[in-house]
């Protein structure tokens, strides 16, 4: 019970957080999993199927508002998941130490970059299909690098702030799916009690969280605390990978 209780708060923070900022609900999940004694094949299928649940969900209260960019969803959906097709087949010859070091070294870029105010002048679909090869990579590698990286990325390509978290809460939904039967291709079994208590948090987590920034008329503050998050968590990979 008091870990259903846990992974209930967990799901419903993490996503609030996901939701609202466009990122950090493996992130911060996968870690705390980890420390509790549950192993990566344990936690990552439960990870993948609530964010399909949660990302699909936000993604369409997002879309109902005018917040996702239908061709960029389309595009990022498609390269997303050749590149985690690629990424899959790399996983076994690739150091997971060196993953999450590229990934927390990425992202912390990113943020700076965002915190810098850098913007292209128009936004551009080339970029996109690149962000999306980049992000199913990483997903396959990691299960995780994919909505901060992505958010950033659009920001930086000159979307809309809650487009940009909009598109991304919809193609993370997207994605995992094909994540998932990725996973499951190698029979992996799913722990249904931990499942269950993510997604009754998670659900929650994510209609207040995207309804929150629906409701933010500040696009210059959004973009402002965006930025500081994603720089944020990037820093806090790479403590937590040299640290813990």
């Amino acid at each position: 019970m008091l870990r259903f209780i846990l992974f209930f708060f967990l799901g419903l923070i993490c996503e609030f957080i996901d939701s609202h900022l466009g990122g950090g609900y493996g992130t911060i999940i996968t870690p705390v999993a980890l420390m509790i004694g549950y192993t990566p094949l344990e936690i990552v299928p439960c990870i993948l199927i609530t964010e399909i649940i949660t990302g699909i969900l936000s993604g369409l209260i997002y879309h109902q508002f005018g917040h996702v960019e239908s061709k960029s969803s389309i595009i990022i959906f498609i390269s997303a998941s050749v590149g985690a097709i690629i990424g899959s087949s790399l996983l076994i010859s690739i150091s997971k130490f060196y993953v999450s070091l590229y990934i927390g070294i990425l992202v912390t870029i990113l943020g700076f970059i965002m915190l810098m105010h850098f913007r292209l002048r128009e936004y551009s679909l080339k970029g996109t299909t690149f962000l999306g090869l980049l992000i199913g990579f990483n997903k396959a590698l990691s299960g995780g690098g994919f909505g901060p990286i992505l958010v950033a990325g659009l920001n930086i390509l000159g979307l809309d702030p809650k487009k940009a978290v909009g598109t991304t809460s919809l193609t993370e939904g997207l994605v995992c799916i094909i994540a998932l039967l990725l996973l499951l291709s190698r029979n992996i079994q799913i722990l249904f009690s931990i499942l269950f208590s993510l997604m009754f948090g998670a659900i929650l987590g994510a209609i207040i969280g995207s309804l929150r920034t629906i409701r933010y008329e500040n696009k210059t503050r959004l973009q402002h605390s965006v930025s500081i998050f994603i720089f944020v968590l990037g820093i806090s990979l790479l403590l937590k990978l040299f640290l813990l």
